[in-house]
C-alpha cells in the first residue's frame, strides 16, 4: 500500500487549480 504523503497531495491539489484556472 502506498499512502500519499502531505507534499504530495499538495502538489496534485496545486496541479487541480492551475488547470482550472487555465
Amino acid at each position: 500500500r502506498c499512502p500519499i504523503t502531505l507534499a504530495e497531495r499538495l502538489f496534485v491539489v496545486n496541479g487541480w487549480s492551475v488547470s482550472v484556472l487555465a
